[in-house]
């Protein structure tokens, strides 16, 4: 079994503790961190993770993947408080909006051991992260996921797969396209900019990367 470790359960990241223990209760073990104290008690007494830990590095010792949801300005802080207690050969993934950023951070950040892989799934959420969680927020939805170049093959599989688990559909892009890309639709409606995302799926670092990953 898998460990899954959700740091930040608002909307965003209960919606995805709820799709894969869901659909997937018996391939994932999923715990829960929030600095929020309330948005933590409620992940655990809605389902959403399988335990809420109460001390962050406990909650990221034995994890085989990482998950921050997290606003961009929350994350450099919260990389620097787990970088000492990831595990070896650890998958670290994100949802945030913009990419440019936080992949270099994980650089700077992160210990050699550990891979970060980009991720932005495009559903409509609130931007405070309280609406109500869904196991279904993410059916059919495009899921950005955006390597690093040192990212492991099997992260990226990690992270791909987590994805298609959820119900949502994979798209790879690199970082200029995927920030290019949320800049010029910030405060368009998500359907629409679903489709623009869609149309992600023909360019060239999506054919490169898929063979990449099988």
């Amino acid at each position: 079994m898998k460990q899954i470790t959700l740091i930040g359960v608002g909307q965003i990241g209960a919606s995805i503790g709820l799709g894969l223990r869901t659909e997937h209760g018996k391939k994932y073990r999923v715990v829960g961190y929030d600095p929020d104290q309330d948005l933590h008690a409620q992940a655990e007494k809605i389902g959403a993770v399988d335990s809420a830990e109460w001390n962050l590095d406990v909650a990221v010792r034995d994890a085989d993947v990482i998950m921050l949801s997290l606003p961009v300005t929350r994350s450099y802080e919260m990389l620097e408080t787990i970088a000492p207690y990831v595990s070896d050969d650890v998958t670290i993934t994100d949802t945030c909006s913009t990419k440019r950023s936080i992949l270099r951070w994980a650089e700077d950040i992160l210990p050699q051991h550990a891979s970060f892989v980009g991720g932005h799934p495009l559903v409509k959420a609130d931007a405070t992260g309280r609406d109500e969680p869904s196991p279904f927020l993410f059916t059919q939805a495009p899921y950005a996921i955006i390597p690093h170049p040192r990212s492991r093959p099997s992260a990226i599989r990690d992270v791909q797969e987590i994805c298609t688990d959820l119900g949502a559909r994979p798209l790879f892009m690199d970082p200029d396209e995927h920030d290019s890309f949320s800049a010029a639709v910030e405060g368009v409606p998500a359907f629409v900019a679903a489709a623009a995302l869609n149309a992600a799926s023909d360019s060239p670092s999506w054919h490169e990367i898929s063979k990449f990953v099988g």
